[in-house]
């Protein structure tokens, strides 16, 4: 269920385990805050 190799798509880095579901994907931590 979880892919480890998402993307933030802000930033384009890896967002790993921390990251944050987007209407239209995910974005990493450091860009949610």
């Amino acid at each position: 269920m979880f892919s480890p190799s998402v993307t933030c798509n802000i930033c384009g880095q890896k967002a790993g385990l921390s990251r944050f579901k987007i209407e239209d994907g995910w974005i990493c931590k450091n860009c949610f805050i």
